[in-house]
């Protein structure tokens, strides 16, 4: 059996799409649990109404927390031999979890995974240009979650129960998925992938990704200091891969700074100018970083309105694309 966690906070507009997709999987062996943690709209209702019209589906009902919390209480309360998270704006391909099933058990690994399309409103949008499947083992797990093509996401994969073990998200935080995925595959010797795009990832306007800079942003650069630490310790080979990952978060605090008008007044804008600065020619040679991410770079070394301005450029080229 697969225990499918969805957190559920304040999703009434999005619920219903993402447990249809659910319960269309081709794969039928599932629990679906459904945490409604602490919802103000008529989301948990829909959880309770749900939970009557299939009976692989339970409800759960608790005091918010946040994901982490959510997601860890799913944990907690799932019984299936394997797990897998699915957040509640989001939704899959009915042959996502039969693929993923099918990868993790012919290939004796500990994880599978599958390629993810960005969704936006009324437009899908992927990288992906070839359709394969393949194993990787630890060093290569490394590399492939954490320069990108893998995405170090806790959803698009499927754990088995022992994989996970006892770690858990950590509660309180933002970006959990960077403190949670490193952790995972210290326990990781094999990884069976797809290619392709089965995960849908809802990109939502008003997400924390797309909200200027608050206290919180700062957790994605302290889980991916504590990602190359571990990575110098347990596989050094995968330690440009981690570093990428880590200036990478950098970039993302820096951009949020910039979307405030007052960002000069943020204790840390200084400190993280400060380090993109000094890191300048280590993210020009790196291959992880597109070619306007390079420029950009190289544009803030001399001036933060020209790294702006690029910035705002490479958006706006994004969403026309």
């Amino acid at each position: 059996m697969i225990s499918v966690i969805v957190p559920v906070y304040n999703v009434e507009k999005y619920l219903e799409r993402c447990v249809k997709s659910i319960v269309a999987q081709t794969y039928k062996d599932l629990e679906i649990l459904l945490i409604d943690d602490g919802s103000t709209d008529k989301s948990g209702k829909m959880c309770d109404d749900f939970q009557q019209t299939d009976s692989r589906i339970k409800a759960f009902h608790k005091q918010n927390g946040g994901l982490s919390d959510a997601r860890n209480y799913g944990i907690e309360h799932s019984a299936g031999e394997f797990i897998s998270f699915v957040d509640s704006d989001d939704y899959i391909d009915e042959k996502m979890l039969e693929t993923l099933h099918r990868l993790i058990t012919e290939n004796d690994a500990d994880l599978a995974v599958c390629s993810a399309m960005d969704v936006f409103e009324g437009k899908e949008v992927t990288q992906v240009k070839e359709i394969k499947e393949f194993n990787l083992n630890k060093v290569e797990s490394y590399k492939y979650m954490l320069r990108g093509d893998g995405i170090p996401s806790a959803c698009n994969k499927l754990y088995k129960r022992q994989t996970v073990g006892n770690v858990r998200f950590p509660v309180g935080k933002l970006y959990e998925d960077g403190f949670f995925t490193p952790q995972i595959l210290k326990r990781v010797e094999k990884t069976a992938v797809t290619s392709k795009p089965m995960y849908y990832y809802f990109r939502r306007a008003d997400s924390i990704t797309t909200k200027p800079f608050r206290k919180g942003d700062l957790d994605v650069i302290e889980a991916y200091d504590k990602c190359v630490k571990q990575v110098k310790e347990l596989c050094p080979e995968a330690l440009p891969y981690a570093e990428f990952r880590y200036r990478n978060a950098y970039f993302n605090v820096l951009d949020k700074m910039l979307m405030r008008d007052d960002c000069k007044e943020i204790p840390e804008y200084k400190q993280v100018v400060k380090y993109l600065k000094k890191h300048t020619a280590q993210i020009v040679k790196d291959p992880g970083f597109g070619k306007m991410r390079r420029i950009a770079a190289v544009a803030l070394k001399f001036s933060v309105p020209l790294y702006k301005k690029i910035l705002l450029t490479k958006q706006k080229i994004y969403k026309i694309q």
